[in-house]
């Protein structure tokens, strides 16, 4: 669809203006930051310190000694912020001139609010910016997409859900979400270790549920199918992450809904009712306590080779608990007239968010097809 809006102010002079103005659409926040424990750090980073667990022995006869005591062992994580900013231009002359302007200073603030409102959800996720190098898709933040140094607050690397975290003694220590399922006892190195065969995909420990899951049969790619969002719940049953009640969350795009509503398990009767659109824009699915949020920030990633690439979609799945948002600050705007211009009023505006994995485990990635991907090659 071809762009309406590219003049500028003064290309569009004229006797008489609309006393209306239509405005431009924009991505809103699909509210991912609801399901993340929320901190206001004040400081460089913000750590997290985690402790380990402990073991039970059984007891074997009577006046038995005591075996040495346990130490628990402790941990450290940490994430840093990301700063944005922005600034608009408005010429106090465009009031003044031939017609009436069907514009305020006020709408210099309510476009930067626009224009900032997908951040947070993409920085919670650790994505990049939408490319037009991989049709329009984000890509999970890598340290080749900080231009800063990894950990700079300056176009440093977006950590997040699916990013880069550090953790160590002293947050030096890189830790990666796998985007290949563990098949056997190691990490599959590409789609070819499991193209043909699910055997020894061990649910307990990978974190990827792979796009050709399936329950029995030949493996096939499929986008999101219920199979796979059983092979989610079983994988956190077997970590002792799930309990009966508790509720995850999975962002997916709009094609992995309609993907959805349009499965055959979801046309039953006996189960359609089961995914309920709420007042926030989520859906709930009450059988499987997942709550799905649709975002189109939901990144690709290359499962093939870089000679033989695969590119599938790449849906997280967490709970509030597993993650951590922080807002260094949250979007402030200043409009002040520069003194150096004769007759511009510049509206600012700045803010500052981080994010992080509270833990590895209970945080899984559901890859899923998609027919727009296919062929999809990247150098």
């Amino acid at each position: 669809m071809a762009d309406i809006n590219i003049y500028t102010i003064p290309e569009e002079y004229k006797p008489t203006w609309d006393d209306g103005i239509i405005t431009a659409i924009t991505q809103q926040s699909a509210g991912l930051t609801s399901v993340a424990k929320q901190v206001s750090p004040n400081g460089e980073y913000h750590e997290m310190t985690t402790r380990g667990g402990l073991t039970i022995d059984e007891r074997k006869s009577r006046h038995e000694d005591k075996p040495d005591g346990q130490e628990l062992k402790m941990g450290n994580r940490r994430f840093y912020p990301n700063m944005f900013a922005a600034t608009a231009w408005l010429s106090r002359d465009d009031f003044k001139l031939k017609g009436r302007l069907p514009l305020a200073l006020g709408d210099l603030r309510d476009a930067l609010k626009d224009a900032a409102q997908p951040l947070p959800d993409r920085v919670l996720l650790g994505v990049t910016d939408p490319s037009t190098a991989h049709k329009g898709n984000t890509l999970i933040a890598s340290a080749e997409t900080g231009n800063q140094g990894e950990k700079s607050p300056y176009g440093g690397i977006r950590q997040g859900i699916m990013g880069i975290n550090w953790t160590g003694l002293h947050g030096t220590e890189k830790e990666y979400l796998p985007q290949q399922p563990i098949i056997g006892d190691a990490l599959a190195t590409s789609y070819a270790d499991y193209a043909s065969s699910m055997d020894g995909l061990d649910l307990a420990k990978t974190n990827v549920i792979p796009v050709n899951y399936s329950l029995s049969g030949t493996p096939e790619d499929t986008g999101i199918t219920y199979e796979k969002l059983l092979a989610l719940r079983l994988a956190l049953m077997q970590r002792h992450i799930m309990t009966g009640h508790e509720e995850f969350c999975m962002a997916i795009t709009p094609m992995q809904l309609i993907q959805m509503q349009n499965s055959e398990m979801f046309k039953n009767a006996l189960y359609r009712d089961a995914l309920q659109l709420q007042a926030d824009g989520t859906y709930i699915h009450s059988m499987l306590n997942i709550r799905f949020k649709v975002t189109v920030d939901v990144p690709i990633v290359n499962i093939g080779t870089s000679s033989n690439q695969k590119w599938v979609r790449a849906c997280p799945v967490w709970r509030a608990s597993s993650v951590m948002f922080g807002t260094w600050s949250n979007p402030e705007y200043e409009l002040e007239k520069l003194q150096r211009k004769y007759d511009t009023v510049e509206c600012t505006v700045q803010f500052a968010y981080g994010a992080g994995r509270r833990r590895l485990e209970d945080v899984l990635t559901m890859h899923c097809y998609e027919d727009s991907l296919a062929g999809l090659s990247v150098s």
